[in-house]
């Protein structure tokens, strides 16, 4: 019994002899603490200066990658923008190119009063600022008759300065000679030179329209109605109406003054003592031979108007559109009728008088 318990504690001691010395697990732990501590000293370590150009240079490509990809992006982007405008103002120019370049429109011999052409000339329709050239042919009447004198004073109202759209920027106390105001009201259709003359010569702009309407019919104007000086649409919803052929006749009448032509046919004149300067809004004074006159207008309800007048020799004619669709249109159908005019009485010629009525009004003329 006693060798049995003794065996047995020699067995014992060896099998915990040889776990406690087996160095197996040592080695292992000693390796993974080795490559965490040269793992350590590695991120440490100073980068040598190679090493740093590589590193720079890397990330310098990644940004310029970057940058490369973002401006793609962008051009991308910046090119279907841009395909997308065009393909928007394409469709509105083929809107516009596809009807006539006007509502209504007359050409008419300023001597003799004879119509060479006319298309729906006592239609109806808003004359927007070819309402100032009754402005001024009561003003020039008025000057006519000796009640007032171009070289008069015209102190500015309030009512006057706070007038809107086209304007020369009067204020409240200003003082303007009256041929200043009426050359604002002819070249650059100023509202503000409108309304101060009407003040001046009717001491409101109630009984100056009263005026003007009465000259309307004593000229026989029958389509024509006028509700304000300046031509805007009035805050009662009613607004000034006409139609081409009154407006011919009422610039066939206002040439009549010499002034008015000498005016009207300046592409720039400076008011106030030389200090403010003005530009015709007519852009048909530079390009078209013989054109010295007259008016434009427009606000977008009325479209784009024009009472234009020309001489070549002794010849005059008169040339009225309303209601074109652009600025453009309407100074092309003006110039093509002009020119279809002035050919018709240089050449004397049946044909050519065909040829007047056969000119194609639309938005593309050139």
């Amino acid at each position: 019994m006693k060798q049995q318990s003794l065996m047995f504690s020699l067995i014992f001691i060896a099998i915990f002899s040889l776990l406690l010395l087996d160095p197996s697990p040592a080695p292992a732990f000693r390796s993974v603490e080795k490559s965490t501590l040269s793992k350590a000293s590695r991120k440490s370590k100073p980068l040598s200066s190679s090493a740093r150009e590589r590193q720079k240079e890397v990330t310098l490509q990644k940004k310029t990658y970057s940058k490369k990809v973002t401006s793609k992006k962008i051009a991308r982007n910046y090119k279907r923008t841009s395909r997308k405008k065009r393909l928007y103002a394409q469709k509105r120019s083929s809107k516009r190119s596809s009807g006539k370049a006007y509502k209504a429109a007359i050409v008419m011999n300023a001597n003799t009063g004879e119509v060479l052409f006319k298309d729906n000339p006592r239609e109806r329709l808003l004359p927007a600022s070819l309402t100032k050239m009754m402005v001024t042919l009561v003003a020039m009447d008025k000057v006519r008759q000796g009640a007032i004198h171009l070289t008069d004073k015209v102190f500015i109202s309030k009512d006057a300065s706070w007038v809107e759209g086209s304007r020369i920027n009067l204020r409240p106390g200003e003082v303007l000679t009256l041929e200043e105001l009426l050359e604002a009201v002819l070249i650059r259709s100023a509202n503000d030179a409108a309304v101060a003359i009407a003040e001046y010569i009717a001491g409101n702009q109630e009984n100056f329209v009263r005026l003007m309407n009465a000259y309307a019919q004593k000229l026989g104007m029958k389509d024509t109605l006028f509700v304000n000086v300046h031509g805007l649409p009035s805050e009662n919803g009613y607004d000034n109406v006409s139609s081409a052929y009154d407006m011919a006749i009422l610039a066939r009448e206002l040439i009549k003054y010499p002034k008015v032509l000498q005016w009207s046919s300046k592409p720039v004149v400076k008011i106030r003592n030389g200090r403010y300067r003005i530009t015709s809004t007519n852009k048909l004074l530079k390009s078209f031979r013989g054109l010295d006159g007259l008016k434009t207008g427009y606000y977008r309800k009325a479209g784009f108007n024009l009472a234009a007048t020309a001489k070549r020799d002794d010849l005059r004619l008169i040339a009225v559109t309303l209601g074109s669709p652009t600025s453009k249109a309407r100074f092309n159908a003006t110039r093509a009728l002009l020119d279809a005019a002035f050919n018709y009485y240089q050449k004397k010629s049946i044909e050519s008088k065909k040829s007047l009525h056969k000119v194609k009004l639309s938005t593309s003329l050139k």
